[in-house]
């Protein structure tokens, strides 16, 4: 009989451990990257073929600013301009509002979420989409402070970071003073976004534009229910 009793206590001890379900926090970081090769891919291929913005990654867009210009073309210069000023701005406002604590995190990447839910609805009620542009920029500059992150994977939507943390950890690990494992956290990352891209520009071309922008907007929102409700871990 005692040892019934036992086993009993046991196993309702193990239960919990057995059913709990936990997203790792490195998982979610990796899941925000893709959200912005994502959006970055539908921005450019999608929306305003004559301006050829990128919603995510700036680096491109400041150079096409400069080229531009000494081509003639100062409209659209101005145009990518006031997309990385939008970009700018988001990240000013992530920042105010997520400055790297936990707590903060279902709050501003409930933000980032609204932000695109409205771009999808300013396209179902016929918005204008240079408009919507600038509102996927805004979201974006807010994704890179949305998350507080792992110490191995980042929300960053810049890729020539990632190449040069990726090449400064294999050279560490050829010259010795590194180890091999290091480099996957870059590598992960960067794939991430590759895979977002490349299934925003699938989406693009099989899907309407609204459904391109609705599915990342649901996704940051289903994590924020995960974060509320405790099933985001470690």
């Amino acid at each position: 009989m005692p040892q019934k009793s036992e086993s009993r206590g046991r196993g309702a001890e193990e239960n919990p451990k057995i059913t709990r379900l936990s997203i790792p926090q490195g998982f979610v970081s990796l899941i925000l990257n893709a959200v912005a090769g994502w959006i970055d891919a539908v921005g450019y291929l999608a929306m305003l073929a004559s301006i050829q913005m990128f919603p995510s990654f700036m680096s491109g867009n400041l150079t096409k600013i400069v080229t531009g210009v000494v081509n003639g073309n100062g409209a659209t210069s101005l145009k990518i301009a006031a997309g990385v000023l939008a970009f700018f701005v988001g990240g000013v406002v992530g920042r105010l509002v997520n400055a790297g604590e936990a707590r903060r995190d279902p709050v501003s990447l409930a933000l980032v979420a609204g932000v695109l839910g409205a771009s999808a609805v300013n396209l179902v009620m016929g918005g204008d989409a240079y408009l919507t542009l600038l509102a996927l920029a805004a979201a974006m500059g807010m994704i890179n402070h949305a998350f507080s992150g792992h110490m191995d994977f980042h929300v960053r939507t810049y890729l020539s970071g990632m190449l040069v943390t990726l090449a400064g950890k294999v050279a560490d690990a050829i010259a010795g003073r590194g180890n091999w494992r290091e480099a996957v956290g870059p590598v992960v990352t960067l794939l991430s976004v590759l895979i977002g891209a490349l299934a925003g520009a699938l989406t693009v071309i099989h899907a309407p534009l609204v459904v391109s922008i609705s599915l990342p907007a649901a996704v940051i929102a289903a994590l924020v229910i995960a974060l509320l409700t405790g099933l985001v871990g470690p």
